[in-house]
């Protein structure tokens, strides 16, 4: 709230004191006249003054008060398709999980939280073994999950728990490559993907994002 408080400026004119030929101020206890010799010219050009100070002083909150709101810019959902990606896992990407060479208990579960900016979007997810590069005598397809669009951009967690049954027992190796590809268009078939990215290609308009974690599974 603005507030102003007036002073008459050092040009300003103000009314004679008391005095031989002047005017006399009003008395807070008595009422003022002029006397039968005095002239109301000046009397008239006080009340012109106030009045011109009145309409300056109520014109004045118009342009000294105006207060400027800022606006808040306003956001819209960006065009086009971003990558999907994973918002929180545990373990963290990268660990090694110990993982039960019989069946797997909760402890040895991967859960992953995936986002994806684009509302609509579908979410396909492939839980794959020592992958990538593609190894016919190594690489595994263990899981396959689809993730409906929600309307929001965190989606529902999903879990895996791998074991033997997803390696190949005759690989020999004491730990394999548990890979996570979250793609937001369905995965191509395999004869028309890369050699190298067969199980997880997507058409060029599509994202796809891998994590990987190394579970110490030795398997015969």
């Amino acid at each position: 709230m603005c507030q102003f408080t007036w002073k008459p400026s050092k040009g300003s004119q103000t009314l004679p004191r008391s005095g031989s030929g002047g005017l006399s101020p009003p008395s807070p206890t008595r009422s003022w006249k002029p006397s039968k010799g005095s002239q109301t010219l000046p009397r008239l050009r006080t009340r012109q003054t106030r009045s011109s100070r009145r309409a300056w002083l109520a014109a004045l909150p118009v342009w000294a008060c105006a207060c400027v709101v800022p606006v808040a810019p306003e956001f819209e959902d960006p065009a086009g398709n971003y990558a999907p990606y994973v918002v929180s896992s545990v373990p963290a990407a990268g660990a090694v999980l110990p993982a039960s060479a019989d069946t797997p208990t909760a402890t040895d579960a991967i859960e992953v939280t995936l986002g994806d900016p684009n509302l609509e979007d579908k979410l396909e997810v492939r839980w794959l073994i020592d992958y990538p590069p593609y190894d016919s005598t190594l690489s595994r397809e263990a899981l396959d999950v689809r993730l409906p669009s929600s309307g929001a951009v965190k989606r529902e967690s999903i879990r895996f728990a791998p074991s033997c049954a997803d390696i190949q027992s005759a690989s020999g190796l004491p730990s394999h490559r548990v890979t996570l590809s979250v793609a937001d268009r369905p995965f191509l078939p395999p004869n028309q993907a890369s050699p190298d990215l067969r199980w997880d290609s997507v058409s060029a308009e599509g994202f796809v994002v891998r994590t990987t974690w190394t579970v110490a599974l030795s398997c015969r």
